[in-house]
């Protein structure tokens, strides 16, 4: 695999999407406290973590 690109992702823009995916994440887990996880659930987690990797890739 060969590298055209030499540019990378600036730390503080990594920084704050990993805070907020992280945030989100809890907050869907906290509001299911005490409660089973639905497949409902687990597939909004796993299409954020998508979305946080296209946001990623975007700036």
């Amino acid at each position: 695999m060969e590298v055209t690109r030499k540019e990378r992702i600036p730390l503080d823009v990594v920084e704050e999407i990993n805070d907020e995916a992280f945030s989100n994440v809890a907050a869907m887990l906290k509001s299911h406290t005490g409660k089973f996880l639905t497949e409902e659930l687990v597939n909004d987690i796993f299409v954020s973590s998508l979305l946080w990797r296209f946001a990623v890739q975007s700036r």
